[in-house]
């Protein structure tokens, strides 16, 4: 579950050097609520934070309720 965090907008505008512009979004999320909902989903996943702001991380479909168990 994303984090709750007070925006107008979970969209950005982001202006590069160049002058072009992008529209961004950003969503939160803590890395334990996201590990659970993608386990719920079928997936196993360790997803770390690094010290400024991101997350990363790596997983795997599983094929049954075996958490041992994974597809290739």
């Amino acid at each position: 579950m994303p984090i709750q965090i007070r925006r107008a907008s979970l969209a950005d505008l982001r202006r590069l050097n160049d002058g072009r512009e992008f529209q961004i979004y950003k969503i939160f999320y803590d890395p334990a609520d996201l590990t659970k909902r993608l386990c719920d989903l079928g997936w196993h996943f360790e997803i770390r934070q690094t010290d400024h702001y991101f997350l990363y991380g790596s997983g795997h479909r599983l094929i049954n309720d075996n958490q041992d168990t994974f597809a290739e």
